[in-house]
């Protein structure tokens, strides 16, 4: 567990798709970016339960959060960054789990999406982004729709 790796072994293939245990659904283009964060979410429990499931549809569960100081920041600095909100470095302990087809992806994302339908309407009906996952034709397919522009 070193301060350039954010996740340690087992690595998903990214980009991967993340379902939080409220139903929030994102993409996530690499182990950076998944191990990043801000401290009031890891706080919170944002890594609690946390699915990643990855381009082969690998499903991997997060077993514990925690932060990587940076070695050469002051305390001081440290403090006024986390005060300020600012973005931390997070090293994630990952457990492999069980390997999804894609319509087993498909009805994993369509469950988690029903239990926080408000993140999809107020883009479009549940029911319609519910159609267009499950029209899709790969796993990376349903990644990519969940990909911030």
């Amino acid at each position: 567990m070193g301060v350039e790796r954010a996740v340690t072994a087992p690595n998903p293939e990214f980009p991967v798709v993340c379902i939080a245990a409220n139903g929030f659904v994102c993409s996530v283009s690499d182990g950076q970016s998944l191990g990043s964060c801000t401290p009031t979410a890891l706080r919170s429990g944002y890594y609690d339960r946390l699915e990643v499931i990855d381009t082969a549809g690998q499903v991997f569960s997060v077993l514990g959060a925690r932060e990587v100081p940076r070695p050469d920041e002051k305390l001081v600095t440290h403090l006024w960054r986390r005060l300020q909100g600012a973005h931390i470095r997070v090293d994630l302990e990952l457990e492999a789990r069980e390997q999804l087809p894609l319509s087993g992806v498909q009805d994993r994302v369509c469950e988690a999406m029903a239990k926080l339908p408000a993140q999809w309407e107020a883009v479009e009906d549940l029911s319609v982004a519910q159609k267009r996952v499950r029209r899709a034709r790969s796993i990376r397919e349903v990644i990519d729709m969940f990909a911030e522009e």
